[in-house]
């Protein structure tokens, strides 16, 4: 009789739960991670053992036989236990929103008020500078993210993967163009998204990308 054990495998990841769970992923999957990002106050998404609130971790995955390939988000603690089994940094926080700062306590903060390039900290531990390009899309396609309450996939998951893989290595200007398709297709600009937001958010924090305008201008696209 035929054999289907290999093609009946697991491959969509729906529970994470408990050390020895986090083990297997590891083993039976390559899994990278990808973004950081807060969630607006009021929000919540689907993570990997339940719903998340505050922030929440995003890691790719493809499973080593079927090739099979998704992403799935975690809290704090289990993307701690995540890249502790796989030695991988935690990547920088991107939160849009500006928190009041008590004197003395760390507000765990994210990137600044405004640009992206200049507030990107290294990853990793050689200390490389970051590209601007990289640093900025980093941004910009978390800042998508998190107002169309989103996990980025396909052409979003691919860039920022490249960036998580060789942080100080810059991206190809095709991927600001990719990033920009992906905006065309919802009609609006992320300074729109940004400015609608502000109305129910007044501490939006406010953004620019001068590398990523600068490319999109060459083609005469006007860029967030």
């Amino acid at each position: 009789m035929f054999n289907n054990k290999e093609t009946t495998v697991a491959e969509k990841i729906d529970s994470c739960r408990g050390d020895e769970k986090k083990q297997q992923i590891c083993r039976d999957y390559e899994v990278r991670v990808i973004s950081r990002m807060a969630l607006l106050p009021g929000q919540t998404i689907e993570g990997c053992c339940g719903d998340l609130e505050n922030e929440h971790t995003v890691f790719y995955y493809k499973h080593k036989k079927t090739k099979y390939e998704d992403t799935f988000s975690v809290g704090k603690d289990c993307a701690k236990a995540f890249l502790d089994i796989l030695g991988q940094p935690l990547p920088p926080l991107v939160d849009p929103l500006q928190h009041m700062q008590i004197p003395g306590v760390s507000t765990g903060g994210g990137l600044g008020t405004s640009g992206a390039s200049s507030q990107f900290p290294p990853i990793g531990s050689s200390g490389a500078a970051i590209p601007a390009i990289n640093s900025e899309l980093y941004v910009a396609i978390n800042l998508w993210c998190i107002l169309k309450k989103q996990v980025p996939k396909f052409a979003l998951q691919r860039i920022l993967t490249s960036i998580q893989v060789a942080p100080s290595t810059a991206l190809p200007e095709k991927d600001v163009f990719d990033f920009l398709k992906v905006l065309a297709s919802y009609k609006k600009t992320l300074k729109q998204m940004l400015s609608e937001a502000q109305k129910t958010h007044p501490n939006m924090k406010s953004y620019t990308f001068p590398t990523l305008t600068s490319i999109a201008s060459k083609n005469w696209i006007d860029l967030p």
